[in-house]
């Protein structure tokens, strides 16, 4: 697993609100890293990660859930997918539909050629603070919706 992080080491949270999904949670220089026990991410996550970690620096949360397996598509699609992320770009932009378009402008293309459904939440470092000392984080924030069927959706 990881042994050394630097300040610039950027951590990608994976995972799903799946029933029975086992968890791992550790603390990394104040960073919660939360790991699904499976395959590595795919290479949309991946971007996505990496996107959002240079376009927000410095990232205080992270977590990116790739929730397609809740939803009528093959196997291994990344057409879905949940970000929980807080950083002090945030404090600049406090409404939500703004906060929003800045995301989406950073994930243009992922947007564009594949992602099907992006849900977000996102926080300044006080109010994920917060929401973590009074609800406990990302597990406060209501689970997606449950697929309604037909292909792709």
């Amino acid at each position: 697993m990881l042994s050394t992080l630097s300040q610039r080491t950027s951590i990608f949270a994976r995972g799903a609100r799946a029933a029975g999904s086992a968890w791992s949670a550790q603390l990394f220089g104040g960073h919660r890293l939360r790991q699904m026990h499976s395959a590595a991410p795919g290479p949309v996550e991946l971007a996505i990660g990496t996107k959002l970690t240079a376009a927000f620096a410095p990232v205080s949360h992270m977590s990116i859930f790739n929730e397609s397996h809740m939803h009528s598509v093959p196997p291994g699609s990344e057409t879905h997918f949940r970000v929980v992320l807080a950083s002090p770009a945030f404090e600049a932009l406090p409404r939500t539909v703004d906060r929003h378009r800045a995301v989406n402008k950073e994930l243009k293309h992922e947007l564009s050629t594949g992602v099907h459904a992006l849900s977000l939440s996102l926080f300044a470092p006080a109010e994920w603070q917060k929401l973590e000392e009074e609800k406990g984080g990302a597990a406060a924030l209501p689970a997606s919706p449950t697929c309604r069927g037909g292909f792709g959706i």
